[in-house]
């Protein structure tokens, strides 16, 4: 993130008092708001009005300081206010609610009667609250960029821009012709309130105009703004793949980016063709561009609400599957060319974690095993024979580098013969998400078979790596890694619902009585907590203020409330699940 540069303002005693009034009104107001009957049912919008307030506060008594209100300072307080006015429509839509709904009044209780005639006094705290941060943004904008007169270049003062007279030439030179001006006008505001959200808003409008700046020729720049600030509110981590092929905005204008993945036929002819050109060099990339197109339109059905989460991970799943079908054969044709054959053998790969599981993100590491067939002393017969450990591990190191670009891929061990899988893998668990994803048909089911065999030997109990914060999603205490920990257990001791998918294996162990129908909905809430943050807030912080309505939404849920309701409750039940399994190993271990 770009820093902001250091301003040092010079003291100015006398700034404040317009910000100070409206300050003293909304407290006021509050204060009155909070002594009356039905107050109780408007507690989380106090909370939002109490950090507004408190924020408030801190960037008044910062006017006066030399050096001016510190740029995280500012942030909170644009932040606070975005907040605030979502929690204003949250507590109008509740109170709201049961009018809609057609329920009489008489059927309301005393407290949601009184909570409903609080309505028309929240106008004018909003109003106070709308006017105080119009006034400080004033007061701040006239401290930083004294002067400004510019419409434009005021709008991004206001949101937080270091260079407003920069931002404002860029979006000026969008514009093509002057009747465009006024639809350019209507787009400026939720451009602002976007930026404003953003921790480097100046760095956000620089990529928005690199975007704009590369739209192919035939695209006209109004038709496609008003799409692009949406995803810029909606999902920043879209845009790069935007920057790196300019002509997927065809697809975010026409809609054509709502159509579902292709099936695994047509994906692997697909392909084929981009990896069986005459450059065969330039094939993987134009396989990992191919499979950066699809998940562009895997990332906008997620955000337009066209498919289930849960739906999307298989689909990243299957799409990865596709591209290491293409590479691997590719990779394996070459071999054979420079090294021949090797009689009786064929190389099976395995797909693991959650690869293995058919729930991949965009993020998730490609977690493969390699194993092959036939005599670990047989040797090729090309130009340059290599013995088998060496054939196999030249292919697995190709196929590897090759599939970087498309996924991180976990390290993977050194192949070895089927016969080997217990000393290659040796925890049992993996091996329940273990599913052989490229192979001839005889040396899948000779893999198969050796899997059956070594999962069927004694297991411990497997640990879970710490969380990255809340909102990691898998490795939280009562998140995913533990929820599969689970049921991979009770496949092991339980013997049922034995199935790599984990959607699958829950259904089966539900079925059986090992898992409480409680199980499939915890699963169900957090892989699709999951694949949202994957996209919106991946570094398992949570997401901000102004994103969480979006997560709500995106997770079928009304409000963020209700979301992290349910994301404490699966929690819990799969915490029970987990002590209850563990307290079953050991009293059948003792």
């Amino acid at each position: 993130m770009r820093p902001e540069p250091f301003v040092r303002c010079p003291a100015r005693p006398d700034t404040g008092p317009g910000a100070a009034r409206p300050l003293a009104e909304l407290e006021r107001r509050c204060l009155d708001l909070r002594t009356r009957p039905g107050a109780g049912r408007l507690d989380p919008l106090f909370a939002r009005l109490d950090d507004f307030v408190a924020r408030a506060g801190e960037l008044i008594g910062d006017l006066s300081d030399p050096r001016g209100p510190q740029p995280q300072a500012r942030r909170a307080f644009r932040r606070a206010h975005a907040d605030l006015a979502h929690g204003f429509g949250e507590v109008a839509r509740l109170l709201a609610l049961p009018a809609r709904l057609g329920i009489a009044s008489a059927h309301f209780s005393e407290e949601m009667l009184a909570a409903t005639a609080l309505m028309a006094m929240l106008a004018p705290i909003r109003t106070d609250a709308d006017r105080l941060h119009a006034t400080l943004s004033r007061d701040i904008r006239e401290q930083f960029h004294p002067g400004l007169r510019d419409p434009i270049e005021m709008a991004l003062a206001d949101a937080g821009c270091a260079d407003p007279g920069g931002g404002a030439r860029r979006i000026r030179g969008w514009r093509s012709s002057p009747p465009e001006d006024k639809a350019f006008d209507d787009l400026l505001p939720g451009l602002a309130t976007i930026l404003g959200r953003s921790d480097d808003p100046d760095g956000m409008l620089a990529t928005l105009d690199t975007i704009v700046v590369r739209q192919p020729a035939a695209i006209a720049i109004l038709a496609s703004l008003p799409s692009l600030i949406a995803l810029l509110g909606d999902a920043p981590g879209l845009l790069p793949f935007l920057i790196a092929q300019p002509a997927l905005i065809h697809r975010l204008i026409d809609g054509s980016a709502s159509a579902p993945l292709p099936p695994p036929a047509d994906l692997d002819a697909e392909f084929g063709h981009l990896i069986g050109t005459d450059d065969r060099q330039a094939g993987p990339p134009r396989i990992a561009a191919r499979v950066d197109a699809h998940r562009f339109d895997l990332g906008l059905r997620l955000i337009e609400r066209t498919a289930d989460p849960l739906d999307l991970a298989a689909a990243h799943t299957r799409l990865a599957e596709a591209a290491l079908r293409a590479i691997a054969a590719d990779t394996l044709a070459r071999m054979r060319e420079d090294h021949g054959t090797l009689p009786g053998s064929d190389l099976v790969i395995v797909a693991l974690g959650r690869f293995g599981s058919s729930a991949l993100t965009s993020r998730s590491p490609l977690d493969l095993a390699y194993l092959f067939t036939g005599d670990r002393g047989a040797r090729s017969g090309g130009r340059r024979p290599l013995d088998a450990d060496a054939y196999y591990g030249l292919a697995a190191e190709r196929i590897n580098a090759a599939l970087a670009p498309l996924h991180p891929t976990a390290p993977s061990p050194r192949p070895c013969p089927v016969e080997g899988l217990d000393g290659l893998i040796s925890d049992p668990v993996a091996l329940t998400r273990a599913r052989p994803v490229h192979g001839p048909d005889a040396a899948r089911s000779a893999v198969l078979a050796a899997l059956r065999r070594t999962r069927s030997k004694a297991c411990g109990i497997p640990r879970r790596s710490p969380a990255s914060g809340p909102y990691d999603v898998e490795r939280v205490r009562g998140g995913l890694v533990q929820l599969d920990h689970v049921v991979r257990l009770n496949q092991l001791r339980g013997h049922a619902g034995f199935d790599p998918e984990l959607r699958t294996a829950i259904d089966g162990q539900v079925k059986s009585g090992l898992l409480d129908p409680a199980m499939a909905d915890a699963h169900a809430t957090l892989g699709r907590l999951l694949m949202v943050l994957d996209l919106l807030a991946p570094d398992g912080t949570g997401p901000s203020p102004e994103q969480r309505p979006a997560v709500a939404r995106l997770c079928g849920h009304d409000h963020w409330d209700g979301l992290e309701a349910d994301y404490g409750a699966a929690r819990v039940i799969v915490q029970e699940s987990w002590q209850g399994t563990v307290a079953r190993m050991m009293t059948t271990d003792g």
